[in-house]
């Protein structure tokens, strides 16, 4: 069963269980939980953002590399359903 729920809508102080949490729904977020839907496994995906880009989600991901120079993290990671494979 496939569902997509806010967890701005869950009740504080509940406790969730799940066999398999994945942490983000990018590239390889989504292809895990695909190669595991239908398993015997209770899976959960947890995304930051929404299924759409939001500005208050994406500057989560503001930032600064000090130690090698590295372009902006704020414009190379998307904070939404996809990921970066959104670019």
């Amino acid at each position: 069963m496939s569902e997509f729920q806010d967890a701005r809508s869950i009740p504080p102080n509940t406790f969730l269980t799940t066999d398999i949490c994945l942490i983000g729904a990018g590239a390889a977020g989504i292809t895990i939980a695909r190669d595991l839907a239908g398993s015997r496994h209770d899976i959960y995906v947890v995304e930051s953002g929404d299924l759409d880009l939001d500005e208050k989600t994406q500057d989560l991901a503001s930032g600064e590399s000090i130690a090698h120079p590295y372009v902006s993290l704020a414009s190379t990671r998307l904070r939404y359903f996809g990921g970066s494979t959104n670019h």
